[in-house]
């Protein structure tokens, strides 16, 4: 949480992941995501709303940055 002076404090997530395969433990991709998110108000409840949000975001960039699993059809 960064707080700059007067006024709501601003939030910032940062994820970092490695998706592997469990056998061989080889690493498959390695991701990250951040996100920044200004609470509403400079108190708890919009400052915990304001991590929920970009807790949410990041998490949604890793998601998307996941490869596709290869085709299984021959």
């Amino acid at each position: 949480v960064e707080y700059t002076g007067a006024g709501a404090p601003t939030v910032h997530v940062a994820l970092v992941g490695s998706l592997g395969r469990r056998g061989s433990r080889d690493v498959i991709a390695s991701l990250s995501a951040d996100s920044t998110v200004t609470a509403a108000a400079d108190r708890m409840q919009p400052v915990v709303a304001a991590f929920e949000r970009a807790t949410g975001e990041a998490l949604s960039q890793l998601v998307a940055g996941v490869p596709a699993p290869p085709s299984t059809r021959p």
